[in-house]
C-alpha cells in the first residue's frame, strides 16, 4: 500500500532540507546477517518522516520508518535527530556518530547497531543510542524518544498490536502470517505511545509537531491497525557523563537479549 504525508508535513521537510548538511547525502547504512537486511537510506532518514527498510526476516519489507528524537530541558518541541557526523556500517554492525547534535553545544551522540539472524527468515536489530553530556559543569536533562513504523509480512494496514510488557514491550502480528516485536530495555522506557499511521495523527506526526509531547502509554491493544509506535525514556546526565538507552526490533525472532535486562547505568 502507497502511503504518503499531508502537504503540510512536507513543506516542512522541504524547510529542513535547506538547512541539512549536504553530508547527509552520503550518510547510508547498510546491515546484513544472513538473508536478513536493514537499510536506512541516506536521502530520506534524518528528517521528521525517517524512511528505513527491514527485509529477509518475513515477507516484504517490515519497516517503512524508524528514527530517534530528543527533548532537552527547556524546549517546547521535541527534535530529530538530523544528518550525523560519521556512519561506519559493515557486515552486521554499524557506528553513527553525532559530535554536536544539532550544534547546540549540548551533548554528543553515539548510535549502536547491531542485526543478527538465526534462520531465513527472522532478524533482530538492536540500537543502542549513547549520549554524552558537553557540559563539565551541567546535568543534562533529556527525554529520548525512538519511533517504529512496521509493516508485518510486507502489508501496511491489518495488523494487530498488544502489549507484551508493562511500557516497554509491544507485539505485533499481521492477520494473515507473520509477527514483529518492539521492546525498550537497558534501560527500560519510561512510557509507550500507538497510533494508527496518519500524516499528523501518527506518532511522528505527533513527535514532529510543535508542541510538547509526553507519552501516555496508550493506544494498545489495537485490532486491525496500520502500526506505529514509540518509546519514551527522561534522563539526567551528570556533567560530562553518559548514558545510554536501547531497543529491538525484531521480526519472526527469538529476542537475543531477555527482557529482564532493564539496568541503567550512568559513567
Amino acid at each position: 500500500m502507497l502511503r504518503q504525508r499531508s502537504l503540510a508535513s512536507l513543506s516542512f521537510l522541504f524547510a529542513v532540507a535547506a538547512l541539512t548538511p549536504a553530508s547527509a547525502d552520503a550518510q547510508i547504512c547498510t546491515l546484513t546477517a544472513s538473508a536478513a537486511t536493514y537499510v536506512i537510506p541516506a536521502t530520506s532518514h534524518y528528517d521528521a518522516t525517517p524512511s528505513s527498510n527491514f527485509t529477509g526476516v518475513g515477507t516484504g519489507d517490515y519497516l517503512f520508518e524508524d528514527g530517534w528524537w530528543f527533548r532537552v530541558s527547556g524546549d517546547t518541541q521535541e527534535s530529530f535527530f538530523p544528518a550525523p557526523a560519521t556512519t561506519t556500517c559493515a557486515g552486521s554492525t554499524g557506528t553513527i556518530t553525532w559530535t554536536d547534535v544539532s550544534t547546540r553545544g549540548l551533548f554528543s551522540a553515539t548510535n549502536t547497531l547491531t542485526l543478527t539472524s538465526a534462520a531465513a527468515g527472522t532478524g533482530e536489530l538492536i540500537l543502542t543510542m549513547s549520549i554524552t553530556n558537553l557540559s563539565a559543569v551541567n546535568p543534562l536533562v533529556i527525554s529520548l524518544f525512538h519511533g517504529a513504523d512496521f509493516d508485518v509480512n510486507g502489508t501496511a494496514a491489518g495488523d494487530t498490536a498488544i502489549l507484551l510488557n508493562a511500557n516497554n514491550y509491544l507485539g505485533i502480528t499481521d492477520a494473515t502470517a507473520g509477527a514483529a516485536q518492539y521492546r525498550a530495555f537497558n534501560a527500560p522506557a519510561e512510557a509507550f505511545l500507538v497510533r494508527p499511521f496518519g500524516a499528523t495523527t501518527d506518532v511522528f506526526g505527533r513527535l514532529g509537531d510543535t508542541v510538547l509531547d509526553d507519552f501516555d502509554n496508550s493506544g494498545l491493544p489495537a485490532a486491525n491497525i496500520d502500526f506505529t509506535g514509540a518509546f519514551q525514556w527522561n534522563l539526567t546526565i551528570p556533567a560530562s557523563g553518559t548514558a545510554s538507552v536501547s531497543v529491538s526490533l525484531n521480526g519472526n525472532a527469538a529476542p537475543a537479549t531477555p527482557v529482564e535486562l532493564i539496568g541503567f547505568s550512568v559513567d
